[in-house]
């Protein structure tokens, strides 16, 4: 049995994040392969996902004024800790059910206490996109064995780079034996400078089936409603879920707290406490999902649901190729559009076109040549 460790972003307390790495893990061990996830935790990721305060908002609350900074900052904070106690929970319990880490990493010392694995893994997500990680040297996987294979699976750059950021991509993976991209663009900035062919892999979550997912799913509530689960927050996004919520008569879900909820018509009340399960269970269960979000497209397109996207105002192209490569770009809601089809009387039809496998194939057929359970 092949032994596999796959370093990634798996301890931010975000879905998509910890979607992505249970993917990845289950489709690897549905290979037959001993998987680990490498459990490193840089504090440039936990950081931002902290149990209270996120780095600068006390410092831009005082910059408000004192008032503002009760209001918008200590105030909700406070009153919401049990909510955001509980969300802490059971993504940390998501995490040992599941994700069968390693010891905890937080430097190279610990890297060098490392158990050896047959292949090193690194992805899926913005791993080396230089405003998140820092083009830190452990996600270019320079503590592995001489003995391990190295392979980049569906890394995401998440913007353009400039000279001095791509030689040190190129520099770092010029030794990998073998690399996988996710965006089109991200390819098209590495492939004229580095010797390795580059591959363009889809999303991890989309490697697992319907099914798969419906295994683990909560379903907390049986009534009617419409999922919101908006990372942005904008004009746009308000603006169509109240178009949707006043059409259908349903009340709208969310995931956040605080004065954002009075934006909406019909608030059907926050599930800022929801964990992984319950998270994919909304969706699941839900008439109708409006998203800003690249995995909430992708979760409304695996259970085959209504919904409507409104592009973000940034790192807005996985979202838009995701859409191109399934057929469904025509379910980007523009701003002011006043032709949206709300409806979508061919939603079934569409769905009972859609091959998934196809769209996957190729991105298995990597994993298969890499891991050397597939003739090159």
């Amino acid at each position: 049995m092949k032994k596999v460790g796959i370093i990634t972003v798996h301890c931010a307390d975000n879905f998509g994040a910890m979607l992505q790495t249970y993917a990845l893990k289950k489709y690897l061990q549905n290979m037959d392969c001993f998987v680990e996830v490498i459990n490193y935790c840089p504090k440039v990721i936990t950081q931002v996902y902290p149990l209270l305060f996120y780095k600068g908002e006390i410092r831009a609350g005082i910059q408000s004024g004192l008032k503002c900074l009760w209001r918008s900052v200590i105030y909700i904070k406070i009153r919401n800790f049990p909510l955001m106690l509980c969300k802490k929970h059971k993504m940390r319990q998501f995490r040992k059910n599941y994700f069968n880490m390693t010891r905890r990493i937080r430097d190279n010392r610990d890297f060098k206490k490392l158990e050896r694995f047959d292949y090193y893994i690194t992805g899926s997500d913005q791993l080396w996109n230089p405003d998140i990680t820092g083009l830190d040297d452990a996600y270019f996987l320079d503590f592995a064995s001489e003995e391990g294979k190295k392979i980049a699976y569906a890394v995401s750059i998440g913007r353009l780079l400039n000279e001095e950021e791509r030689e040190i991509i190129v520099e770092k993976t010029q030794d990998f034996d073998a690399v996988s991209l996710r965006e089109t663009d991200s390819v098209l900035q590495l492939q004229p400078y580095s010797k390795n062919k580059i591959y363009q892999c889809v999303d991890p979550t989309l490697l697992l089936k319907k099914d798969e997912w419906e295994k683990i799913c909560v379903k907390p509530i049986k009534e009617k409603y419409i999922m919101f689960y908006s990372l942005f927050y904008t004009k746009e996004a308000f603006e169509a879920v109240n178009d949707i919520s006043e059409r259908l008569l349903s009340p709208v879900k969310h995931f956040f707290y605080g004065r954002l909820a009075k934006r909406l018509k019909r608030n059907g009340g926050s599930f800022y406490y929801a964990g992984i399960e319950e998270f994919l269970g909304l969706i699941e269960q839900a008439e109708y999902v409006i998203t800003d979000s690249f995995h909430g497209a992708v979760f409304s397109i695996l259970f085959e649901k209504k919904f409507g996207v409104v592009l973000p105002p940034k790192r807005n192209m996985r979202l838009i190729e995701l859409l191109n490569i399934t057929g469904f770009s025509d379910r980007i809601i523009s701003s002011g559009q006043t032709n949206f089809d709300w409806e979508w009387s061919e939603c079934t039809k569409r769905y009972q076109e859609l091959d998934l496998n196809k769209i996957t194939g190729d991105s298995k057929d990597y994993l298969k040549r890499a891991l050397g359970l597939k003739e090159i």
